[in-house]
């Protein structure tokens, strides 16, 4: 009875230790957000591809130890930059699309620096973007966990390139 006890004792710890070893999928999605704490320059800026012809969604946060969130955008063709941002907190946040330098570019006649309100959605349009690095910006307050999504589209376009000065002309 006692040997039955100690090998029952041991498929115990077997199973505790494989589930340190394989953690269920929310927790490894988990991990990767906190990692994503890195892209808080432009220097780490988290790189969601090159375009055009791609769409890709983001779901982060930003607040306490981690105020901004920067992604790298390679564009090889004068394109159209939609960006749909979706403010999932109960604060205000900021969206900003920004040239290779890291300066809010102008198109529209319009910077494009967007604050976004509680439970908002915010769409961020540039028509005509010239071949380069973009870079988006989310920012908020920091404190607390502050949520959002951001769905990217970037489609072959024509048309003039907006204007790096912010000036709006």
């Amino acid at each position: 009875m006692a040997q039955q006890k100690q090998s029952l004792q041991a498929l115990g710890s077997i199973s505790a230790l494989e589930t340190v070893k394989r953690p269920d999928l929310r927790q490894q999605n988990a991990m990767a957000t906190r990692t994503r704490a890195s892209n808080g320059t432009l220097a780490t800026a988290t790189l969601l591809g090159d375009f055009p012809g791609r769409k890709r969604t983001v779901k982060d946060s930003v607040g306490r130890g981690n105020p901004n969130d920067f992604f790298r955008i390679n564009v090889s063709q004068t394109s159209r930059i939609k960006v749909n941002f979706f403010n999932r907190s109960d604060v205000n946040l900021k969206l900003a699309l920004l040239d290779s330098t890291g300066k809010a570019i102008s198109a529209n006649g319009r910077r494009q620096l967007t604050t976004i309100g509680v439970g908002k959605t915010a769409t961020t349009l540039v028509r005509g973007a010239a071949p380069g690095t973009y870079y988006l910006k989310a920012q908020g307050p920091t404190n607390g966990n502050h949520r959002y999504e951001m769905n990217l589209f970037v489609n072959r376009s024509g048309g003039p390139a907006p204007l790096p000065c912010g000036c709006g002309v």
